[in-house]
């Protein structure tokens, strides 16, 4: 079966209100910036996706299938979020949700529109630059707590994804100095 091209995604009033509410509720968290307000946004986000997914799956007359697959990535969503600081495989989250590790790989890239361990790595980002700004921890606990295999594997990813090191990031975002 070939992949649709279809970007566009009709929604009936009560949808619309739905993806406006969350859109009011998205804009207020990230104006707010408060402790953890990126992870909010990322989960009103997530609920988007879920939302116009679902959306689209009725137009297509799927239904049935379809719930199920969102359901499980809605769960795996959460469930990631919730075990950050834990060793994360594709193996361990596909028997989670109880289908073959390329099954969840695909539909998890379908769903989301990028690849279990490019989320997984951005969540921990997030997540450790959160605790870099707002903590006083050392780097390597840091790196212990957002789940990064090893303080290397860390500082890898961290100046992979924001160009910087970890320490640099604190020190130049450093406010209590100001």
């Amino acid at each position: 079966m070939k992949k649709s091209k279809n970007y566009k995604i009709m929604l009936q009033s009560e949808e619309k209100q739905q993806i406006e509410k969350l859109l009011i509720q998205l804009y207020e968290e990230v104006t707010r910036k408060e402790p953890g307000s990126k992870h909010y946004a990322l989960l009103i986000i997530h609920q988007m996706m879920i939302e116009l997914y679902r959306t689209q799956t009725k137009s297509k007359g799927r239904i049935k299938d379809n719930n199920y697959k969102v359901d499980w990535i809605a769960d795996i969503l959460l469930y990631i979020n919730e075990h950050l600081h834990e060793p994360l495989s594709l193996t361990t989250l596909a028997d989670k949700c109880l289908v073959s590790p390329s099954h969840f790989s695909r539909v998890f890239k379908e769903t989301t529109g990028i690849g279990l361990t490019v989320y997984i790595n951005t969540k921990r980002i997030i997540k450790s630059k959160d605790l870099l700004l707002e903590t006083d921890y050392t780097i390597s606990h840091i790196a212990e707590m957002c789940g990064f295999e090893s303080n290397p594997h860390f500082y890898r990813m961290f100046k992979k994804y924001m160009n910087t090191t970890p320490a640099s990031y604190r020190k130049k975002n450093d406010t209590s100095n100001i």
